[in-house]
């Protein structure tokens, strides 16, 4: 079944097999992503976790999540008299008498 997928798939799968008993489990977790995300972002995911060498499931799940998320919005423009705002800087001394009763 392997060899039907993209070279990467036999490249993960020897490269963890070969590296531990619980290779094959860690493989298979990854293909269970498929149930979850498209392929093509499981193969992109797959093969970005090859080039980092992070190759534990939930490495992999991360960057699938990553690379199916939503793109970033655009920001939000303020409106001028709220850019020209300042905030005047609190005065914290006066918590420097808390630490002095922590310290009794």
């Amino acid at each position: 079944m392997v060899e039907q997928l993209p070279a990467i798939y036999g490249q993960i799968r020897a490269r963890l097999c070969g590296a531990h008993i619980e290779g094959y489990r860690d493989f298979a977790a990854m293909l269970l992503l498929h149930l979850e995300f498209p392929a093509q972002a499981v193969q992109a995911a797959l093969e970005e976790a090859w080039d980092r060498g992070c190759l534990s499931p939930s490495a992999v799940r991360q960057l699938v999540i990553n690379h199916t998320a939503p793109p970033t919005p655009d920001p939000i423009a303020l409106p001028p008299d709220l850019r020209a705002a300042t905030v005047e800087r609190p005065d914290l001394t006066s918590y420097d008498a808390l630490l002095v009763g922590a310290l009794r």
